[in-house]
């Protein structure tokens, strides 16, 4: 079942979602607010709808390294997929599935959507950075959103970007060839697309 954001963004939907907005704004005693939640991936037109002004930065991160991740989350058996009619990993197994194939498959419905859903944002209000990229030099990246998103750079952020433990164990290199030609048969397209291969 869709969320009334997913749904057609009729006037009512957007000033609820403005008004729900706002208030976390006025909250949080700040002008700029950053959401990050995953299934936001599903309403970018709605929320490019509801705010015309707003900054978006798709941050990509290579399919292999989130199949491999979501399989060893302890939410993940149990959660409830968006693609699959809301079925768990755990129901679509029984049926005959792959739980590393539905890994693989969550990430290129979630960047199939994301691809779709941004065209209805103006190119120049969307950053696209790698995770791999944050890793290798998070300051600069860090810098770059935060311009991008109209904050300037303090030194809290720096001692902040300082303290993050970010990390990409690239456990997919250990598969074995069915798996790694499992996940490929499913991420090849977005994999090449975002420089991956």
């Amino acid at each position: 079942m869709l969320t009334e954001y997913e749904t057609a963004a009729d006037d009512n939907v957007l000033r609820k979602l403005r008004q729900e907005l706002e208030r976390l704004q006025k909250y949080q005693n700040s002008h700029v607010l950053l959401v990050k939640r995953t299934a936001n991936n599903r309403r970018i037109p709605c929320l490019a709808a509801a705010f015309p002004d707003a900054k978006y930065i798709f941050l990509v991160r290579d399919g292999r390294s989130v199949a491999a991740s979501l399989t060893k989350v302890h939410w993940w058996n149990e959660h409830s997929v968006w693609w699959a009619n809301r079925q768990t990993p755990l129901q679509m197994q029984a049926e005959g599935e792959n739980m590393l194939g539905i890994a693989a498959k969550n990430w290129t419905e979630e960047m199939r959507c994301i691809n779709e859903g941004l065209r209805h944002v103006m190119k120049k209000d969307v950053m696209m950075i790698r995770y791999e990229d944050i890793l290798t030099n998070p300051h600069k990246c860090i810098h770059l959103i935060l311009q991008h998103i109209g904050v300037n750079p303090l030194e809290v952020h720096d001692h902040a970007i300082s303290n993050l433990e970010l990390s990409d164990s690239m456990s997919w290199k250990k598969w074995n060839k069915e798996e790694m030609d499992r996940v490929l048969s499913i991420q090849t397209d977005f994999l090449r697309q975002y420089g991956y291969l």
